[in-house]
């Protein structure tokens, strides 16, 4: 039959068009049509009339009739990070894989957008959240439970919910322990000073925490090195790292002899700035980041990597999604991957 010019406004309306009941258009919109065994010629039908007109689901209205909207929420520090990029291009993939409308939010590393933002996602009756990086999973939480909203911590863990994080401990002690043996290899050269410095990060947060747990343990295991150690805790901002890398050149009139980067945000920072130095000061110092940044080839000089495995990570994430498995609090930690040069 030809195509209705009648406004579409419900499921009702949209039945009516396409001469089948509103259970086989409700089947066919939330993706359980094979289920119902509905022929793929009704399917096509009816997905030609939503085109044609426009129609969308109510989803908040949908929500409340079903006690579940389809819906599931992230929440993410900011979206230029190549690692939180990465995770959100995965989350949305599995989610669309479910039939899910995945919403991703960047709260810009701030305690009380984070708060708000969960109190909007709640009240569009979204099914999970996964929560990461956040500052304050807990607080979080505590949101989350009063609303009987489940909740998953990924990358900052917290004690209230289950969380899945990168081995940080691991990865940094295995980079360090690299650092420490190219380190080794230049310490004759002149203009560069014998010691390796842990750059950038959060001492309030998990992630650089067990990093420099990893980093310390490593040197303690090196018993070879001669090189000093220092820790420069400068936050994530790329233009405080910019600042800090700077005041340390400045002040020792050399680099160090390596540099273990925390994060991708440190590293652009670091780089902008160790980008105006000749080369023949550069190949003095060995660099290492704990992210992976893909342009890291273009840079005068090779970077050692851990890339965090955020595939494994949101994997584990919609398992526990999958299996309802939010009692079991403990925290998931996922091998990284070691790109040494």
């Amino acid at each position: 039959m030809p195509f209705s010019t009648k406004k579409i406004t419900t499921i009702y309306d949209l039945a009516q068009i396409a001469e089948v009941s509103p259970s086989t258009v409700s089947a066919i919109l939330n993706g359980t049509w094979q289920k119902r065994r509905i022929s793929e010629e009704t399917v096509k039908r009816v997905l030609a009339l939503v085109d044609t007109h426009g129609f969308s689901i109510n989803r908040q209205a949908s929500g409340l009739r079903k006690r579940k909207s389809d819906m599931i929420g992230m929440l993410i520090p900011e979206h230029q990070n190549n690692f939180f990029g990465s995770m959100a291009n995965r989350f949305t993939k599995l989610a669309r894989e479910r039939n899910w409308c995945p919403i991703v939010v960047s709260t810009l590393r701030d305690t009380e957008t984070e708060l708000a933002t969960v109190k909007t996602l709640i009240s569009y009756k979204i099914d999970y959240l996964v929560v990461t990086g956040a500052t304050d999973p807990d607080a979080i939480s505590s949101i989350c439970k009063a609303n009987r909203l489940k909740q998953i911590n990924v990358d900052l863990p917290g004690h209230n919910a289950p969380s899945v994080v990168s081995n940080n401990y691991t990865g940094a002690y295995d980079l360090t322990k690299h650092l420490i043996q190219k380190a080794k290899q230049i310490q004759h050269k002149a203009a560069v000073k014998p010691e390796i410095v842990f750059f950038g990060g959060n001492k309030a947060d998990f992630a650089t925490t067990e990093r420099l747990k990893g980093f310390y343990a490593s040197l303690k295991d090196s018993t070879e090195s001669e090189l000093t150690h220092k820790e420069i805790i400068c936050g994530y901002d790329a233009i405080s790292a910019f600042e800090a890398i700077a005041s340390l050149h400045q002040a020792n009139h050399a680099l160090p002899a390596s540099l273990l980067i925390n994060s991708a945000s440190v590293l652009e920072g670091v780089l902008k700035y160790l980008g105006q130095l000749p080369t023949e000061v550069l190949e003095k110092c060995v660099l290492g980041s704990y992210d992976w940044e893909p342009y890291q080839q273009f840079f005068k000089q090779p970077i050692s990597m851990v890339r965090q495995d955020t595939d494994a990570i949101l994997d584990e994430v919609f398992r526990i999604i999958d299996e309802e498995d939010f009692s079991d609090l403990r925290v998931t930690e996922i091998p990284p991957e070691l790109l040494l040069v």
